[in-house]
C-alpha cells in the first residue's frame, strides 16, 4: 500500500483542481487546523474587547472633526455648480 503524502495527494487530486476550488479547499483545511483548539474554533469576540488597543487619535485626527471636515466638502461641492 502506497503511503499518502502531501505531494502524493497534490499531484493526484489538488493539481486538476480549479483555482476557486483550490481556494474552498485551503479554507477547509485551515478551518479543520484551526478547530484542533476548540477555542479557536468558535471565537467570537464584542467590540468592546479592542477598547483601548490603539492609542487616540489613531490616524492623527480626531474622529468628530473628520466627519465634520468631510461633510462641509461635500456640502461645498453640492454648492457648486
Amino acid at each position: 500500500m502506497v503511503e499518502m503524502t502531501a505531494e502524493l495527494a497534490y499531484e493526484q487530486s489538488v493539481r486538476q483542481l480549479s483555482e476557486i476550488e483550490k481556494l474552498r479547499l485551503l479554507e477547509r483545511i485551515a478551518h479543520e487546523l484551526a478547530c484542533i483548539d476548540p477555542g479557536l474554533c468558535t471565537a467570537s469576540h464584542s467590540l468592546s474587547e479592542l477598547r483601548g488597543m490603539i492609542q487616540y487619535p489613531a490616524c492623527g485626527e480626531d474622529a468628530q472633526q473628520w466627519v465634520s471636515g468631510t461633510r462641509a466638502e461635500s456640502d461645498e461641492a453640492r454648492r457648486l455648480p
